[in-house]
């Protein structure tokens, strides 16, 4: 993708407001865990499920042209903790053809690499929310971290509905 954007490849998002973030958080922290506020809350796995999804990610954020920048990780979520797949090819950001990962099922996440390349009119990168094609295909709740940006998205097949920091996890 490049620094100029491919629009083709933007997912949708259904944030909540501020205000009704605030609101449902005041009324967790009052006690109250029933009713429709209830509906602006996603589960995430247990700690040590997030950051064994977040270790099997090689990818250090820090983008360039390392081969461990330019390619997709992705597992699944198993009842015997996190399964990873093998990782993709090698891609080049400067290319624009999408990384995939070398799994014949559909992952519980995956990675967006953070690999740069310079071009004579801007920089190349990968995008880092989920792409139209992830959300369309998602058959569950998913997980997309952004390696470059230190983001991991939750998303589903109507978009993406909830944003965490990595680092939380880490």
């Amino acid at each position: 993708m490049y620094a100029d954007s491919n629009p083709e490849q933007k997912g949708m998002s259904n944030p909540i407001s501020p205000q009704a973030a605030y609101e449902t958080a005041s009324k967790i922290a009052s006690g109250n865990v029933n009713g429709p506020h209830m509906s602006n809350v996603t589960q995430l796995g247990s700690d040590d499920e997030m950051s064994a999804m977040l270790n099997s990610i090689e990818d250090d954020g820090t983008g360039g042209t390392s081969p461990k920048n330019n390619r997709e990780y992705s597992g699944n979520f198993t009842l015997n903790g996190v399964r990873a797949n093998p990782p993709g090819d090698v891609g080049n950001p400067a290319i624009n053809k999408p990384l995939a990962t070398k799994t014949k099922r559909n992952p519980d996440y995956h990675s967006h690499a953070s690999g740069r390349a310079a071009l004579s009119k801007g920089v190349a990168f990968w995008q880092q929310p989920p792409t139209i094609q992830d959300i369309n295909t998602a058959p569950h709740k998913e997980f997309v971290v952004g390696a470059g940006n230190g983001i991991i998205y939750i998303y589903d097949n109507k978009g993406v509905f909830a944003t965490i920091p990595a680092y939380i996890f880490r």
